[in-house]
This record gives structure tokens, C-alpha cells and sequence, in this order.
């Protein structure tokens, strides 16, 4: 399911730092004013893998092949020990039990693909998750960015030096974290709201790849005091305060058009000037 997140990256530093990062994290494609993720934490080629195969099935019969307890399926037998090791490991990361495979699940298997297409594929997954702990792009990208894809919708403000983008079910924190490691000298301050801003949405200060401050709407003042803030509301002139008691936001009275007065009390659903109705027969 579909969830966007708002980015709102707030720049603070000598103008020249500012375009050095400016051009440092562009979209080559866009320029100026966007942002690549791919720029400020590459990753690596072998990752990027686009199959209709099934992943899960695929990492089985390679698991399988080189099982040294199973017959011989076409790739060299692994000793015991390693093949339950990494079948493990890759178990624990996809929520999978990969340690024992039986002839009955490896027909069922190839009653829909073939062996020698997912014995390709697998073992490269095999190889991603033993090199770089992921199998493919979209789990690496969980995992070093904190979001599954790039980031879209970019729009640069160039004299509040502010980048707003979004991003798919989180925030770019990671993302960010990594920024101000590469530009120390350059203060990022980056504030989000999801979707479901009463319990998605925050603010965090980052320089030298630490946080310095943070902020997060954990309850219904502090989200909606951190919205108004992301998009440079007041909310008194909005007419809102705070009431402890109740724990909520409530209407202020409202003043009318021509004094500016706290409007008369309407009495049995009429004013005094009201006519009243005929009655009816």
C-alpha cells in the first residue's frame, strides 16, 4: 500500500557549501534543486536485480543444490557446516527456514520454472546476502536508506534554502545522517510529515552526522504544534489553543465580521431580530 512522506531539508552554512552539496546530491537528469539518493549512499550493482521469478523459491533450490545432504542437482556441494550457516543467516533475514529441503517441495517447485533459471538467480541472491547481508534493491534499500525507493517530487527554495521532496513510508533520516557526514560544516535541519501526521511527523537537527535535537509527534499537542510549523502556520490566528484539561486543541470564540465582537447568543435556534414563523394550520 501506497504512503507518502513530506521532506522538508532546511540548509544552514557558507553559500559555497551549500552549492557544493546542492550539486553533490542532483538528480544528473533534473539539476539543481533535486535530490538522488543513490548519490550520498551508493549501492552496490549486484544488488539491483528485477525478476518475475520467485526470490523465495529461487534461494531454496539453490540452497538445495549445494546442500550436501541432497542429490546432485548441478552446482558443487558446500560442507555441512557453511551450507547451514548461510542458510541460516539468509533464513533469518527473510523469515524463511532454508536448513531443509525435501524432493516433494523441489517438484512442486519446478512444476512453474525452470531449474537452471532459478539456480541462476539464486545463487546470486545467495551471493548478495554473503557479501552484503541483502539479496536484492529493494531489501538493501530498506535497510541503508529507510526507504524503499528515490526520491520524487523535488522543489528547492532558493532563498529560504530548503529542498522539499518525498519519500515512500518513512522519512529520509539515514539519508540525511549521511549528508551531514559528508558536508560537516553544513547544518541540515529536516522536518516530515506522513500521512498520519498525528503520529508520523517530526524535526531533527544533524551536523557532522549527529543529531543534535529532535522532535516527535507522540501525542496529539506536540503533532499538531510540529504540522503548524512544517507549514509555517499559527495556529491562534487559525483560532486554536491548547486546552491541558481536555488534552486537546479547541476552538477560540469566534469574533464577527463587522465588530469584531464575540457574536450574540441565538436563543430557542433565532436571534432577537428573528421573525417568527407563522404557525401552521
Amino acid at each position: 500500500m501506497s504512503y507518502d512522506v513530506m521532506n522538508a531539508l532546511t540548509l544552514e552554512g557558507a553559500d559555497t557549501q551549500i552549492e557544493q552539496l546542492l550539486t553533490f546530491i542532483q538528480d544528473d537528469g533534473e539539476g539543481i534543486g533535486s535530490m538522488d539518493f543513490e548519490k550520498i549512499i551508493p549501492m552496490p550493482k549486484e544488488l539491483d536485480i528485477e525478476t518475475s521469478l520467485s526470490e523465495d523459491d529461487a534461494i531454496y533450490m539453490y540452497l538445495a543444490a549445494v546442500n550436501p545432504r541432497m542429490p546432485n542437482m548441478g552446482a558443487a556441494k558446500w560442507p555441512q557446516e557453511t551450507y547451514l550457516k548461510v542458510a541460516e543467516q539468509i533464513g533469518g533475514c527473510r523469515g524463511q527456514d532454508y536448513t531443509v529441503q525435501s524432493q516433494a517441495e523441489i517438484k512442486e517447485i519446478l512444476k512453474f520454472e525452470k531449474q537452471s533459471s532459478l539456480l541462476k538467480l539464486g545463487k546470486r541472491l545467495v551471493e548478495n546476502y554473503q557479501k552484503y547481508g541483502c539479496g536484492d534493491f529493494d531489501e538493501w534499500r530498506v535497510k541503508n536508506w529507510g526507504v524503499r525507493w528515490n526520491a520524487w517530487d523535488c522543489d528547492y527554495d532558493d532563498d529560504l534554502h530548503k529542498l522539499t521532496f518525498f519519500t515512500d513510508h518513512a522519512a529520509a533520516v539515514s539519508i540525511v545522517q549521511k549528508l551531514s557526514e559528508q558536508f560537516p560544516d553544513v547544518k541540515l535541519t529536516l522536518k516530515w510529515i506522513g500521512e498520519d501526521y498525528r503520529s508520523d511527523i517530526g524535526c531533527m537537527v544533524a551536523q557532522n552526522g549527529q543529531f543534535s535535537k529532535t522532535a516527535m509527534g507522540n501525542d496529539p499537542k506536540t503533532s499538531l504544534l510540529l504540522a503548524a510549523d512544517f507549514f509555517d502556520l499559527s495556529l491562534k490566528d487559525a483560532g486554536l489553543r491548547f486546552d491541558e484539561k481536555l488534552h486537546r486543541f479547541t476552538v477560540l470564540q469566534q469574533p464577527t465580521r463587522e465588530t469584531g465582537t464575540p457574536a450574540k447568543k441565538r436563543i430557542h435556534g433565532r436571534g432577537k431580530n428573528d421573525k417568527p414563523k407563522k404557525p401552521e394550520r
